[in-house]
């Protein structure tokens, strides 16, 4: 793994400077009012935007979204914390591999093509590496909205490529629902 310090910007090790620069994005682009599709982190990141300024997302969509990858005091996460210490030192090993294997297991499907290539609607994915249905169910009771939940019957973290056929509709379902 290349450790030059100058690729790593300490401006990103929480996710505040990610909400920031969301709302300096909406603002630049004079987006006063929308619906926020994301997936996995980012989807946290619309979360917290909406609440510095609720009144521009008359949506969020989230899918694979998880407030805490870690398992934590009755929180299942799905990841222990050893367990990341162990991912950690693969990526400190081998990069590369990481990237192939976890982009395997991600994926939940044989898509050699898409893994080179990549060498408050809550979706929860079937067997998603990252993200157990604990944590969309988790992320619908605490919101305090209405909030619905809908499981789709994908395999892996990533339906967008595993199964666009199904995330689409999921998706235009919920712009749909008032």
């Amino acid at each position: 793994m290349d450790k030059n310090p100058s690729i790593f910007q300490l401006r990103y090790s929480t996710i505040d400077p990610y909400v920031d620069d969301l709302i300096q994005i909406l603002d630049a682009l004079n987006v006063n009012r929308c619906a926020f599709i994301a997936h996995s982190a980012f989807a946290m990141v619309g979360i917290l935007a909406s609440t510095h300024c609720p009144y521009r997302f008359t949506k969020l969509v989230l899918f694979g979204a998880s407030p805490r990858y870690v398992n934590d005091n009755g929180y299942n996460g799905r990841i222990e914390i050893l367990d990341m210490v162990h991912v950690f030192q693969a990526m400190e090993l081998n990069y590369r591999a990481w990237v192939y294997g976890f982009t395997s297991q991600a994926n939940g499907a044989n898509m050699p093509e898409a893994i080179q290539d990549f060498t408050q609607t809550l979706y929860e994915m079937a067997r998603d590496l990252s993200v157990p249905l604990s944590s969309a169910e988790y992320l619908r009771q605490h919101l305090g909205r209405r909030t619905t939940l809908e499981n789709l019957k994908t395999k892996g973290h990533l339906p967008y490529l595993t199964a666009p056929v199904l995330l689409s509709p999921a998706i235009w379902r919920a712009l749909r629902r008032p």
